[in-house]
């Protein structure tokens, strides 16, 4: 663990996995200055199970770009919609937000997988 100098004090804690060239995982477990515990996966540099994982995320990402853009379609394209809020600029701040929202619901953080 290494500890910054600056003033309040931040610790980063540095982990190097062991050699393998199967996958697993490993809870971590540290206390300074309060407990926390973290889960890693280990996956092997050349694995096949990389591109796995990152096609699953994409898939995911593909299949709720698809299902917003469809939902929201229905509000865009709807006449109360049309009339009132076409050419106002309304839409990308509603997408953004029901984006933000369904993401937030669902715990969603793909780039975080596909990293």
């Amino acid at each position: 663990m290494t500890e910054s100098a600056a003033t309040p004090k931040t610790y980063a804690l540095l982990y190097t996995a062991p050699a393998t060239n199967t996958v697993f995982t490993e809870t971590i477990k540290y206390t300074n200055p309060a407990e926390r515990t973290f889960t890693i996966t280990v996956t092997p540099a050349g694995s096949d199970e990389i591109y796995n994982e990152a096609f699953k995320a994409l898939l995911v990402l593909f299949v709720v770009a698809l299902l917003l853009e469809s939902g929201l379609a229905v509000l865009f394209n709807w006449r109360p919609f049309v009339v009132y809020f076409d050419g106002r600029g309304a839409k990308t701040p509603i997408t953004v937000i029901v984006a933000y929202m369904f993401v937030s619901h669902y715990e969603l953080d793909i780039v975080t997988r596909l990293v």
